[in-house]
């Protein structure tokens, strides 16, 4: 689930500064936010429409020159979500002590190493589950997760859903 963090917000526009970007992309994904929530959309579309406003604002950073100095290891834990990641393997990989981990990702994510670890596994998890025929054995080995059982109970606790679910309900949507 998206939580929207006014403080964190607040914080952050203190030490704002003009980029010169094309909003077209963003100002987008905020009007299909604002129009979903004004209907009577599910809170799995809602959450699509967050998650990708939230996208476009991090790549607005990064184009401004605020890369998340963290993104080397993100990219290596994404390409790689099969493996067992712990908190003293990601800080290892990103050559810091587990607690400068931990604050970094809360700055630039908003949850820590492991939560993002898991939201990039449900990420993963629901593309495949969208685009693929793959049994639900195969997605949860291709995220990390040893059987089934404990891949449906994680992304069921961070999805609010079932992932056989997610797959009836996305394919009767198409239709």
């Amino acid at each position: 689930m998206y939580i929207f963090d006014s403080e964190r917000l607040v914080k952050s526009l203190s030490n704002s500064m003009l980029i010169d970007i094309d909003p077209r992309q963003i100002v987008t994904a905020i009007e299909g936010l604002y129009v979903e929530a004004s209907g009577c959309a599910s809170a799995e579309k809602l959450e699509l429409w967050a998650e990708l406003v939230h996208s476009y604002v991090e790549d607005l950073f990064r184009s401004a020159g605020t890369p998340d100095p963290l993104w080397k290891l993100w990219a290596e834990v994404d390409s790689t979500l099969g493996e067992d990641w712990t908190l003293s393997r990601l800080a290892d990989h990103a050559d810091m002590q587990p607690e400068a981990l931990r604050q970094l990702c809360i700055r630039y994510h908003g949850r820590s190493p492991m939560k993002h670890v898991a939201y990039l596994r449900m990420r993963r998890a629901e593309a495949l589950l969208r685009t693929t025929s793959n049994k639900m054995a195969s997605i949860a080995r291709l995220v990390g997760y040893k059987n089934v059982s404990a891949f449906s109970t994680a992304y069921h606790r961070v999805k609010g859903r079932a992932p056989q679910t997610f797959r009836r309900q996305d394919a009767n949507a198409e239709l």
